[in-house]
């Protein structure tokens, strides 16, 4: 629901895939089912140097505490000097090293959260309400 309520405010948005993972518990030898996200950093360091290469922004923000993406961030300020990447922390989360090869940085907080949901319920363009679940 979230997700559609995203697409009808003209976000494009973009899944990752998970690939399953079989494990054993050392404890107990059960099997259990973990799932593993892949490909979203190299997803995103794509889309990073395709919108400063096409010119399309002048900063990019990456709302993340993944160390994972500062090679992309290190290159993409090396190779485009007069773009810059800031990176926007996810509340609880901080990451050192983003935070000295990004641009500037930024947290958001629990408030922010608040402040910035979709009204309940959410009406799309075509008319169609969207409450939100009681659990969110």
């Amino acid at each position: 629901m979230y997700l559609e309520c995203l697409r009808d405010t003209g976000v494009r948005v973009e899944m990752a895939h998970f690939r399953k993972k079989p494990l054993r518990c050392p404890l107990c030898a059960g099997r259990i089912i973990q799932h593993e996200e892949k490909q979203t950093d190299v997803a995103i360091a794509a889309m990073l140097f395709e919108l400063f290469q096409l010119d399309r922004c002048d900063v990019a923000v990456l709302v993340t505490g993944d160390s994972d993406l500062v090679p992309a961030i290190r290159t993409a300020v090396r190779l485009f000097p007069g773009k810059r990447v800031h990176s926007c922390f996810p509340y609880d989360r901080v990451s050192d090293e983003l935070r000295q090869v990004a641009s500037g940085h930024s947290k958001v907080s629990a408030t922010h959260y608040l402040k910035h949901q979709f009204p309940d319920p959410f009406m799309t363009r075509a008319g169609q309400l969207i409450a939100k679940p009681e659990g969110w």
